[in-house]
């Protein structure tokens, strides 16, 4: 994606072909897995975000629903049909789940749902299996209906900036620390078990 066009390559090539781009849209996510597309960003409407689908890599596109139109999201897709969707209303963080492309989004209960400040981040290692993390994480396994603590415990002036997986064992964190005198420290952290547990990777 550059200068609000959408750029296409072979994953083993340089050779970059335009692909049409939704009009009136400003992209700030992207995802790929195989020929399935999502965008997620900005748009000239009132609503605000929206979500865009492409199941042919990127040759045409349709828009998908969001659990809450009017607020800003962040979808998280690892295998079709199944959608997760973060949005951030006022002070909190909710998650959505979506079980049928994004046609229609189940919020997955109090306990996971709205727990969290609107800063926290999420990660989906599977269909079923989400991390989040603000200044602690949780983790489900059932697709939302209960969340158990996991990873390290640390103090409360350290946030969680970032959570991903490569595949769904496999994933890292970036923990910022705030304690101290500037500039902010950087932690690096890392997962081989779908992110029940989570060691340290030293830096030097």
């Amino acid at each position: 994606y550059r200068r609000n066009h959408l750029l296409r390559s072979k994953a083993a090539g340089d050779d970059w072909n335009r692909l049409p781009t939704p009009s009136g849209f400003h992209l700030s996510e992207l995802w790929a897995q195989g020929s399935d597309v999502f965008l997620y960003g900005q748009s000239d409407r009132p609503q605000g975000g929206r979500l865009l689908e492409s199941t042919d890599a990127g040759a045409t596109w349709q828009t998908k629903p969001l659990p809450i139109e009017d607020l800003s999201c962040s979808p998280d897709v690892v295998q079709l049909p199944v959608i997760w969707v973060q949005c951030a209303s006022g002070m909190t963080a909710g998650l959505w789940r979506s079980t049928d492309g994004g046609q229609t989004y189940v919020n997955p209960g109090k306990e996971g749902a709205s727990a969290e400040p609107n800063a926290a981040v999420f990660a989906v290692a599977a269909n079923d299996t989400v991390v989040v993390g603000f200044r602690d994480l949780r983790r489900t396994t059932d697709g939302g209906v209960h969340w158990h603590a996991v990873g390290p415990k640390l103090g409360r002036s350290t946030e969680w900036d970032y959570l991903g997986f490569t595949d769904a064992r496999h994933g890292v964190g970036i923990r910022l620390s705030n304690a101290g005198p500037p500039p902010t420290r950087f932690g690096l952290w890392q997962t081989s078990d779908g992110g029940a547990h989570w060691t340290r990777v030293r830096i030097s």
